[in-house]
């Protein structure tokens, strides 16, 4: 006879995680599109989970942007309807002009709803990866001959993002030369007049000629 049998309880929760533990967005002024929240198991219920946003060495505050902001640091509550199992988060990202490493955003979840879980995904880093260009000399030092021809050795160089066009001035002032305007009067050593580099998109090196 039967008089024996086993009783299996089936777990209905679902499980809410990250889907990777690190995300990654360009600093653009574009939304993250990118920072995907999974839930997995029984999904027949509708269920909420929060992502809190905290500052790693990215600073976080609200929109408008004020300086020194780098993201909006509001919590947002993902929502799965019945059946889902897939969400993406918005996350806004301020665009300034600061050349910076990449810079790093805390995600926890926390506050599951409707019999869901947190899983073992429940923290993600978020970088911020810089997109400005530094422009600079590409030598401490340049020399010339003293023989009437233009320098063409004064070279400036461009790094990081590249992009889109981009300018900087060069100012000659004096060390133990004498500056002055064309054509020049006696005791006048060089042109001192202000000059602007223009960078193209995808230029990175430009050569200023100094009379």
């Amino acid at each position: 006879t039967q008089n024996t049998a086993t009783l299996s309880i089936l777990d209905n929760d679902s499980s809410i995680q990250f889907s990777s533990p690190v995300f990654s967005v360009n600093e653009d002024g574009t939304p993250v599109l990118a920072v995907t929240v999974t839930r997995t198991g029984n999904t027949t219920n509708a269920a909420t989970a929060t992502v809190n946003l905290t500052n790693g060495t990215a600073t976080g505050g609200s929109q408008p942007f004020a300086a020194g902001t780098d993201f909006d640091n509001a919590a947002q509550v993902v929502s799965f309807a019945s059946g889902e199992t897939s969400k993406t988060l918005v996350i806004p990202i301020n665009n300034d002009t600061l050349v910076e490493a990449t810079e790093t955003v805390n995600l926890t979840l926390t506050n599951p709803t409707g019999g869901a879980t947190i899983g073992a995904e429940n923290t993600a880093t978020l970088n911020i990866l810089d997109n400005d260009s530094t422009i600079q000399f590409s030598s401490p030092v340049f020399s010339v001959n003293e023989d009437g021809t233009p320098i063409a050795a004064v070279t400036v160089t461009r790094t990081g993002d590249t992009t889109t066009a981009a300018a900087a001035t060069v100012n000659l002032t004096n060390g133990t030369a004498t500056g002055g305007s064309q054509p020049f009067a006696a005791g006048t050593d060089y042109n001192n007049a202000a000059q602007v580099v223009n960078f193209a998109i995808g230029e990175t090196s430009k050569t200023v000629v100094i009379p």
